[in-house]
């Protein structure tokens, strides 16, 4: 059984502010996403379920390369993600984790 370390006295262990606001490495997140009921805009999205509509919806049919609908698992709701406004919303994934 080893001793769990501690910091010495009068000090605490503290984690970069920084550090804090970055997913965790191999986590997926979609930028500029938005859901118009909610007034919520421009939201970052780490998503808990996703999936990709390459032709878009009725409402959505403006965008030629589709959306994502992510669903994020701290605000418990679904935002749309345009497909290609970043590079980082261009990932082809379909399915829920």
């Amino acid at each position: 059984m080893t001793a769990k370390r501690m910091p010495p006295a009068g000090r605490t262990k503290t984690r970069s502010l920084h550090a804090q606001k970055l997913p965790a490495v191999g986590q997926l997140v979609y930028l500029h996403c938005l859901n118009e009921d909610a007034a919520k805009y421009d939201v970052q999205v780490h998503p808990r379920s996703y999936h990709h509509y390459p032709k878009g919806d009725p409402k959505w049919n403006f965008v030629p390369t589709g959306f994502v609908a992510a669903f994020d698992n701290v605000s418990h709701l679904w935002y749309n993600c345009l497909y290609d406004s970043k590079k980082n919303n261009q990932d082809t994934y379909s399915q829920s984790l």
